[in-house]
């Protein structure tokens, strides 16, 4: 946030420049005032201006829903919606630029990816421009399948700008190739951000035992532990007859994806890591024996948490039980705070906790939704994609990212200042790991398995699922290696 206000005061600081360069239209050392200005443009996207292509229609795939897809990527008409308005603008921009219509089509689902996308590759049909993927589980079919090719040598794009996400790209890249990369045009991943939400009225009641969540956080102090103490204290059988349900008190809310997953990134941990350009299994370790632990003890024993195995809002149960102030905190992403604008209860926006005090950063993740660019092999003009995809990028980033930014802090979705400076906290340290964004089948996701089996063993899971563990990072790891290596 801090980065944008910095921004908003450097294009202050030129308007004058420009101002006084255009009252003296023949005056020379106005003139090279100009020209310096112009350089110090925090969007020039280096695309020669006179590039256009002849009506060609640039058509970008999502999966579905639309909402979260190719709603995403393009809008016909304003409605007064600043994200709305912006996305709209930006496209009509370029168009207007490049003598292009940009099309949507929405393709699959973010499992299906590969396989919808089969008809078009097999058939070497080139109408397909630009490939939004849910990576976590389609990257590695598509670059299995060789159905899409790296971005490393097409021409325009440039990984140095800053709307390019260089610590998710560099998760993804294998082998320095880089099939998969995220940028501000991917503007989805903020809203797809993982934070905790707490009740400020039960915050406020219960102020001796929560004290001040942001003071707790600017402190360090908000932990595991902390968290733990807290949540268990504040649940309770309010009715008494021994049947814990919706009518009872629980400390947490969250569910089995999102929500516990985001503890392991939380603790900033990699279930994958990298050595020497190699996928190297990290499941089996004693920190993530002590984080599956500690999950199981939060969601699962003593009535806690209230965890539910669903992922969208409209089916919970346990967002009525937040706003009518039977649960304290709720952990899910950020663009779910958009579907309680209208609730009456006041709510606050605070990173997970760290694993401990000894963690440097409070530490987040964000989901598949985000989602990421991808070339498709079938592509008939690299350059032409390279132009418009750069161009695209940094339109969002002078367009879309300061209107989410300004929805967050109009009250539109964070209802105070102090949850906006959480925000920055919270993006300031967003993990990105191979092993979530290559994992092809979200039952590999710990987390998840063992809040569903809280009986279940790490290491009985680890021997069980090695081998199919280790073939499901390490053969995309070789099939690039063979084509690059």
């Amino acid at each position: 946030m801090k980065k944008y206000l910095a921004l908003l005061l450097l294009l202050l600081t030129l308007v004058p420049v420009i101002a006084g360069c255009a009252e003296k239209p023949n005056d020379q050392p106005a003139a090279e005032s100009q020209t310096e200005a112009e350089s110090l443009d925090p969007f020039d996207d280096g695309v020669p201006d006179d590039l256009t292509y002849d009506g060609w229609t640039f058509t970008i795939t999502a999966p579905w829903p639309d909402d979260w897809g190719i709603m995403s990527y393009d809008r016909e008409e304003t409605n007064a919606d600043d994200i709305n308005d912006a996305i709209y603008s930006r496209n009509r921009q370029i168009e207007e630029r490049f003598d292009i219509d940009i099309d949507t089509l929405s393709l699959g689902n973010t499992g299906s990816q590969t396989s919808e996308l089969q008809p078009y590759i097999m058939s070497n049909d080139d109408m397909i421009d630009l490939i939004a993927v849910g990576f976590y589980q389609s990257g590695a079919g598509l670059i299995m399948n060789d159905f899409i090719i790296p971005w490393n040598d097409v021409p325009y794009i440039n990984p140095d700008k800053p709307w390019w996400n260089s610590n998710i790209n560099d998760t993804l890249a294998i082998l320095d190739q880089r099939f998969l990369i995220v940028g501000d045009i991917n503007w989805f991943t903020m809203p797809e951000t993982a934070v905790c939400y707490f009740n400020k009225v039960v915050a406020e009641d219960f102020r001796d035992l929560v004290g001040n969540p942001y003071e707790t956080v600017n402190k360090g102090e908000w932990t595991f532990n902390e968290l733990y103490e807290i949540a268990s204290e504040f649940s309770a059988d309010v009715d008494g007859n021994g049947k814990w349900d919706t009518k009872d008190r629980y400390g947490c809310i969250q569910n089995t994806i999102i929500g516990v997953t985001g503890f392991i990134y939380a603790a900033d941990y990699h279930t994958v890591k990298i050595e020497d350009g190699e996928p190297v299994l990290n499941f089996f370790t004693d920190e993530m024996t002590e984080i599956i632990d500690y999950l199981r003890d939060l969601c699962c024993k003593d009535h806690v948490s209230y965890t539910e195995t669903f992922d969208f809002t409209e089916d919970s149960k346990g967002i009525p039980m937040f706003f009518e102030n039977r649960a304290l905190y709720y952990f899910d992403i950020l663009m779910h705070a958009a579907t309680f604008r209208n609730k009456e209860t006041d709510f606050g926006i605070i990173p997970y906790p760290k694993y401990d005090e000894m963690q440097e950063k409070y530490a987040s993740y964000a989901n598949q939704w985000g989602l990421a660019c991808a070339l498709p092999i079938t592509a008939g003009d690299t350059e032409r994609t390279g132009a418009i995809v750069e161009a695209m990028s940094a339109l969002s980033r002078k367009y879309i990212v300061p209107a989410y930014y300004d929805r967050v802090l109009t009250n539109k979705i964070a209802r105070d200042y102090e949850s906006a400076d959480m925000l920055d906290i919270i993006f300031d340290n967003v993990i990105y790991d191979y092993g979530i964004s290559f994992c092809n089948d979200i039952n590999y996701l710990p987390a998840k398995y063992f809040v569903e089996h809280p009986t279940a063993q790490l290491a009985s899971w680890y021997a069980s699922n090695e081998t199919k563990l280790y073939d499901n990072y390490y053969k995309v790891y070789e099939h690039v290696l063979d084509l690059y290596g």
